[in-house]
């Protein structure tokens, strides 16, 4: 019988090539003295193949499959980024101003995806002089 040591590998751009045990009913055989192992589609995601081939005293092949899954995205959360605002000055003109942000995560400079309004409280100097 032969076993593989995963059912599931994240894809990582290069060969996988799980261990194998095989065993008859007496004893775990060794690699390459009773048995070779060979592998097919074993890079890009989807199902691989890995044959067990009989050596020495053993004959015939075993086909095993394996998955290749991708890697999933890691979760960032936005909380740990550094939000810049472009401007941070602006004149008041009674219109709506959508100012323009940066969102950097780490050195990696954010792209947008999607617009978000954030309720904002503007000013108007004659207010600021009577809250004083």
């Amino acid at each position: 019988m032969a076993t593989l040591t995963a059912a599931l590998y994240t894809y990582t751009g290069e060969e996988i090539e799980p261990d194998v045990t095989v065993t008859d009913s007496e004893k775990t055989l060794e690699k390459e003295t009773d048995y070779t192992v060979s592998y097919a589609d074993n890079i890009d995601v989807g199902i691989a193949t890995v044959i067990v081939t009989g050596e020495g005293n053993y004959t015939g092949e075993a086909e095993l499959t394996f998955e290749i899954v991708p890697e999933k995205d890691l979760e960032r959360n936005i909380s740990d980024c550094i939000v810049t605002l472009v401007t941070t000055t602006g004149t008041y003109t009674g219109a709506e101003q959508t100012p323009a942000v940066t969102v950097k995560d780490g050195s990696t400079i954010l792209k947008k995806t999607q617009t978000t309004q954030f309720p904002m409280r503007t000013t108007r100097k004659s207010e600021q002089r009577q809250s004083r």
